[in-house]
């Protein structure tokens, strides 16, 4: 049962870790799009 527990854990963590790195990569493509946009005003 604990192996189960453990499992999950890394699972749901790497889930996060992953999300979160989608997110920060999503953010940052929003800013270049924002300064391009502003560049050919």
């Amino acid at each position: 049962m604990f192996e189960v527990f453990l499992v999950s854990i890394i699972y749901w963590t790497s889930l996060l870790v992953v999300f979160i790195w989608l997110n920060r990569r999503l953010s940052s493509l929003k800013e270049k799009i924002a300064d391009l946009e502003v560049g050919e005003e």
